[in-house]
């Protein structure tokens, strides 16, 4: 008797620790499904798409987990046509799921409903090869269709890692992340490859890699971080993802405006692989070719690189600048055939009167123009908007231009879409 009444005790025991660690769970789940907008999110724009490793190195507990994690992240978003979108959600495992197909979602707002969908049955646990590098070249393919160019497009990939071809992996990465895909990845499970998760993720690692592999680990200051990084971080207006070939070419009396101007842009936009883009500065007191994108201070501040060749100030500089600028231009074609050329020009009154057939020049150079007028007489304005080969890449900006940011940004599109134009100019060396 007296042993029956010790079992009793011990069962009742364990059941008592069992509704606790229950119910601190469901505490800790209510806290954070309380639907609220996380502060940092309101009103950004992103396209967010959730890939879920359901391999067989994934322990049923660890799914669920991974489940839980994903409706809690998108509980704290802000979602509508014009801020956040959940595109959609996959599993993978050999392959993309298939039956059912992966969850479409972009066309809905609601978050219980999309909380609602996250399940078994809709993200099934399928088991087998870890065979990550199919489920990002699946998104990354769908980019065109699916994510809308205006938003900041997101990947978030739970996985252990250890995929079956981490090459393959690594590779597709790559590639998405040159469509300016911002990759996030969260680790689940025991069977941990850390190394391809910093393969996989966008850099810096501190800022896109979160582990959340320790069972008892508490979700909400996992959610928090990476909700910090998701929306916290200033997003860029522009991801380069095409080779190209950028100079910026101002005169005398433009080149303070034209610095501005050209640190915006350099402060909105995220080269999405190292090399793609290089830069040419050709002002009157410093010509700096061949260079990553910086502030215009960088190579031609009061502590200029040495290297960067210096002109005098003439009536000839802007004439000098523009035959500099094709001369250039030509010269990469035999080192980087495929790039699209865009030269931005900043054209003040003393720059135009002398030098609009060498602006012409440029155009016959299949150099695609962006002509930045800075307050010429209305005598020249019809002249200038008819140089450029697209006449929607000539914007006018007069007066303050720290002000003026609605053009500013507009200036940044422009630049933008000249560098990542998939059917751009091609020169050809003659």
């Amino acid at each position: 008797m007296e042993g029956r009444r010790q079992l009793k005790a011990f069962i009742c025991l364990l059941m008592v620790n069992f509704i606790q660690c229950r119910t601190d769970r469901f505490r800790e789940q209510q806290e954070l499904l309380d639907y609220r907008t996380y502060h940092k999110c309101l009103g950004k724009q992103l396209d967010i798409y959730f890939i879920l490793d359901a391999s067989t190195s994934i322990y049923s507990e660890h799914f669920e987990r991974i489940q839980e994690l994903v409706r809690h992240i998108v509980t704290k978003l802000s979602l509508g046509d014009r801020s956040t979108r959940i595109v959609g959600m996959l599993t993978y495992s050999d392959d993309v799921q298939s039956t059912p197909p992966p969850l479409q979602l972009k066309t809905v707002c609601s978050k219980m409903e999309i909380v609602d969908r996250i399940s078994l049955d809709n993200l099934p646990h399928m088991k087998g090869k870890t065979e990550t590098y199919k489920a990002i070249r699946y998104v990354r393919l769908l980019q065109d269709s699916e994510f809308r160019k205006e938003a900041q497009n997101v990947m978030v990939i739970l996985t252990d890692g250890g995929s079956h071809q981490p090459e393959m992996t690594a590779e597709e990465a790559e590639l998405a992340r040159r469509k300016g895909f911002l990759i996030y990845v969260i680790g689940v499970g025991i069977y941990l490859e850390p190394n391809e998760w910093t393969l996989i993720a966008s850099d810096p690692d501190s800022e896109y890699v979160f582990n959340v592999s320790k069972s008892n680990q508490p979700l909400l200051p996992v959610v928090n971080s990476f909700l910090d990084s998701l929306c916290g971080a200033s997003l860029a207006l522009c991801n380069v993802h095409n080779a190209a070939n950028l100079y910026f070419i101002a005169g005398p009396g433009g080149a303070s405006r034209a610095y501005h101007l050209i640190d915006t842009f350099a402060a909105d936009t995220m080269v999405t692989s190292q090399g793609l883009l290089r830069v040419g500065y050709i002002f009157d007191h410093c010509n700096c070719i061949d260079k990553p994108l910086a502030r215009a201070e960088t190579y031609c501040g009061e502590h200029k690189y040495t290297e960067c060749l210096q002109y005098p100030a003439s009536s000839k500089t802007y004439q000098t600048l523009l035959k500099k600028a094709r001369d250039y231009a030509r010269w990469p074609r035999m080192f980087r055939s495929q790039v699209n050329q865009v030269a931005v020009l900043f054209v003040d009154e003393e720059s135009i009167i002398e030098n609009w057939r060498d602006i012409n020049n440029l155009v016959a150079e299949n150099i695609n123009l962006i002509i930045v007028d800075l307050g010429v007489r209305y005598c020249f304005t019809n002249f200038l908007k008819e140089i450029p080969q697209n006449m929607s890449n000539y914007i006018r900006i007069v007066g303050d231009v720290e002000s003026q940011e609605y053009l500013k940004e507009r200036l940044t599109k422009l630049i933008c879409q000249a560098i990542n134009d998939r059917y751009g100019c091609v020169p050809t060396v003659q």
